[in-house]
């Protein structure tokens, strides 16, 4: 899709690679804490939940995440998209 937009807005020779960015943290917890701050995409979905709703939602999240726990730490995989081309 990323290289077709580029196409389309006259760029040529686009090009798009997925990279690998594992998200570590110390624990689940300290990773659903900094995405209740900083995704605000999360809170944009769940502001039509009552607040007790949303709190039991984020428990739900935290608990999946602890899957990604291991005595090391948590990390969980990632990637982003990284596109480029010539004008």
């Amino acid at each position: 899709m990323l290289e077709r937009i580029f196409r389309e807005a006259g760029f040529a020779d686009a090009e798009v690679r997925a990279v690998p960015v594992p998200h570590r943290m110390s624990s689940a917890a300290e990773y659903v804490r900094v995405a209740r701050e900083a995704f605000g995409g999360f809170n944009a979905m769940m502001a039509h939940l009552p607040a007790e709703e949303r709190e039991s939602v984020w428990n739900e999240v935290e608990g999946s995440m602890r899957s990604f726990e291991s005595p090391g730490g948590f990390e969980v995989p990632g990637e982003c998209l990284v596109g480029a081309a010539t004008k």
